[in-house]
């Protein structure tokens, strides 16, 4: 059996990416599934979104996504793509711009966190939810995670897998791109050993190398 990964072309990818600013469906997964490949999709399809996973307490930091779970035991697939949506004139329930906020201080000057924050915990409630439901129904296959995201996007899921290490492979698309200020102010074991000098010019290399991808 094979996990190899179900949205496996740019065109793919960058297409569902698209859609998903208009409220991505499982209808519409598959017709771009099928008008790309000819065929039907290979697994079943669940989407979890965002929004189902915001505090209502919490201030709104403008982080919109959906995560995709594709699942088939027979033809040995179990896959979980983090998309994380790009930048936004306005919200849908405000006038705010937060998403351009964000972009001013989160990914320009360093001083907020609050979307990595929740896009960070929309994978981690999301994949918990995926592996023991999976784990109840006594299936084994291994979670293969995929983050995919564009412009804003791409940067959140760029900087989840630098610090958290979350996914097996990431594709983005038009990469916002950060600066080592931002990294350190997420994770501060990042911070730490940023301001040893023996490693310094390590790390920004490979900050450099990243912002090519």
């Amino acid at each position: 059996m094979s996990n190899e990964e179900v949205l496996n072309t740019d065109i793919l990818r960058a297409r569902i990416m698209n859609v998903e600013y208009q409220n991505l469906t499982i209808d519409e997964i598959k017709r771009i599934y099928i008008e790309e490949t000819g065929k039907e999709p290979p697994a079943n399809i669940t989407i979890y979104r965002s929004d189902d996973f915001k505090n209502l307490n919490d201030i709104d930091s403008g982080f919109d996504g959906p995560v995709i779970h594709l699942y088939n035991e027979e033809k040995g697939i179990n896959q979980m793509y983090t998309i994380a949506r790009g930048s936004e004139m306005q919200e849908n329930d405000t006038w705010k711009p937060l998403d351009w906020a964000y972009n001013a201080f989160g990914i320009f000057v360093g001083q907020s966190r609050s979307q990595y924050r929740d896009a960070l915990e929309c994978d981690r409630k999301v994949t918990q939810i995926i592996t023991e439901e999976l784990k109840r129904n006594g299936q084994t296959i291994e979670l293969k995670k995929i983050g995919l995201g564009h412009s804003l996007g791409g940067n959140h899921v760029q900087v989840i897998q630098l610090t958290a290490h979350r996914f097996d492979q990431v594709y983005v698309r038009y990469l916002f791109q950060k600066s080592p200020q931002r990294t350190c102010k997420t994770s501060p074991s990042f911070s730490f050993h940023f301001s040893d000098s023996s490693i310094r010019s390590k790390v920004i290399s490979r900050l450099h190398f990243l912002l090519k991808l």
